[in-house]
């Protein structure tokens, strides 16, 4: 009984440190796409192209940036562009459109359209909200 535990016990740990294993090293094959995408998440970049920077194939690499990373590139560039957007809206030194094109959005309705998808407000309302209130009492 003793020894069946052990060896289940055993069975796991060596079960997660393979899982690490694997997930590392992918991760270490897809740091150069993420590291792309990080740096000029403004520019649009192919499939294609982020693969063969990892040295794999296109499908291949789909699966794995979206096994790891829990999006496809396009939404992980999206989500970067989001983030410097809202770090730029809070500034107070950008307007809604402002921070679109300073981000690459050439259209800030659609601008407005994936910031609300993405945190479930519009970029005004999410200033509103941000915005210490300058009320005291």
């Amino acid at each position: 009984m003793a020894k069946s535990l052990v060896y289940r016990i055993l069975y796991k740990y060596l079960t997660e440190i393979g899982h690490a294993l694997y997930c590392s090293d992918h991760y270490l094959r897809l740091i150069p796409a993420q590291q792309l995408l990080d740096a000029k998440y403004m520019e649009n970049h192919s499939i294609a192209e982020l693969a063969s920077r990892c040295g794999l194939s296109e499908t291949h690499f789909r699966r794995l940036f979206h096994q790891l990373f829990g999006c496809t590139p396009t939404e992980y560039r999206l989500h970067k562009r989001l983030l410097r957007a809202k770090d730029l809206l809070l500034t107070g030194e950008y307007t809604v459109a402002e921070a679109a094109r300073s981000v690459g959005f050439s259209d800030s309705n659609y601008f407005a359209r994936m910031f609300r998808r993405e945190t479930g407000m519009s970029p005004t309302a999410y200033l509103r909200q941000m915005s210490p209130t300058d009320e005291q009492t």
